[in-house]
Order: C-alpha cells, then sequence, then structure tokens
C-alpha cells in the first residue's frame, strides 16, 4: 500500500514537477521543456515531422500551476464541477 501512496501526484508534486520542466538550462538559455520535445523527436524519429503540442491534466490545480501552462504555452485541462474543461487559447506547438 505504502508503494502505490508514494506514486500518486499530490498537487505539490504536480507543480514541483512543472517547475522543474520549465527551468532553463544556464548554459544555453533553451527552456528544459523544448529540450525534451526534441529529445522525443530523436528517440521517436518516426514522429519527426509531426507537430508537438503539450496539455497537463488534473483533478487540482493550483491557480499559479494554471497561469505557468498558459505562459509556457501548455494546454490546461482540468474538472469544473461535473465538466471538464480544456483550456487551449494559448496553446503552440513544441
Amino acid at each position: 500500500m505504502e508503494a502505490l501512496q508514494s506514486q500518486i501526484a499530490t498537487p505539490e508534486s504536480v507543480w514541483a514537477m512543472f517547475r522543474e520542466i520549465g527551468k532553463k538550462q544556464e548554459e544555453t538559455d533553451v527552456p528544459q521543456i523544448l529540450r525534451k520535445a526534441e529529445t522525443f523527436r530523436v528517440n521517436f524519429p518516426e514522429y519527426k515531422a509531426h507537430q508537438i503540442y503539450l496539455g497537463l491534466a488534473t483533478m487540482v490545480f493550483p491557480p499559479e500551476l494554471e497561469q505557468e501552462c498558459i505562459n509556457e504555452g501548455i494546454a490546461v485541462i482540468k474538472q469544473v464541477g461535473d465538466s471538464v474543461v480544456i483550456n487551449d487559447k494559448h496553446l503552440r506547438v513544441f
């Protein structure tokens, strides 16, 4: 049971993970999220010519995390009442 609980993401852990993804590498000043998109293209060459869109879905969205997603061009997928809302007005291609 403890192993399962350690794998469950909390809002705080999701936020911390996202902050790490968004950090810029000092040497090249390239955001890590862009480096990860390029790594994906290298590891999966069949998708090299495809456009990559990112989205983050969670049941609880701290306002800071939602704003960070909007700033980075990542879609926000969240529950509002009995519905799921997708905010992709700011979505960009990686």
